[in-house]
């Protein structure tokens, strides 16, 4: 039974980095968007959300996602070695 948690904490916390490294780079994309738009104010009236927000919002989603996934694997680590 407690290897099999183990391995699924793993799995799940080795997911979670994957997706919050994917919402890091959409953070960037809405980020470099927000420049893009700087530089050419005409086409800022296409968008429906300010990218800065969207910018935002994806890299505290990222942050967050990463941090569990860094949680899930360091529990899994640490129950493995004390387990022996």
């Amino acid at each position: 039974m407690g290897v099999v948690l183990d391995v699924n904490l793993t799995i799940i916390g080795g997911l979670c980095l994957l997706i919050g490294l994917i919402a890091a780079l959409v953070s960037n994309r809405y980020a470099a968007m927000k420049v893009l738009l700087a530089k050419n104010p005409m086409r800022a009236g296409s968008l429906l959300d300010d990218p800065k927000a969207r910018a935002d919002r994806w890299f505290y989603v990222g942050l967050g996602l990463t941090a569990l996934g860094i949680i899930l694997q360091v529990t899994a680590a640490v129950r493995s070695l004390l387990r022996g």
